[in-house]
């Protein structure tokens, strides 16, 4: 976390994508994002371990902003452009 903090001035990360199925990296994105900034979470948990602790502090007094994507949509496959 300390490198963040660095880079940023103490301020933390405007943004932090989770790709890790990991409670553990879900509870430190919380930790590193900075005020108005915003927790993506792209890699999702099981179903029988989806739940964890959310800083409802942050998310009020920070504006923190939790959201999540999947990538690709259902149904459809990548192609490249050339």
């Amino acid at each position: 976390m300390s490198v963040v903090a660095g880079f940023s001035e103490q301020q933390g990360a405007d943004d932090v994508i989770v790709a890790a199925a990991s409670h553990r990296a879900i509870e430190t994105a919380q930790q590193l994002v900075a005020r108005g900034g915003v927790v993506n979470l792209f890699a999702g948990l099981k179903r029988s371990e989806a739940r964890v602790e959310v800083d409802t502090s942050s998310v009020h007094y920070n504006e923190t902003n939790l959201t999540g994507s999947s990538g690709v949509p259902s149904g459809t496959s990548p192609t490249l452009s050339s």
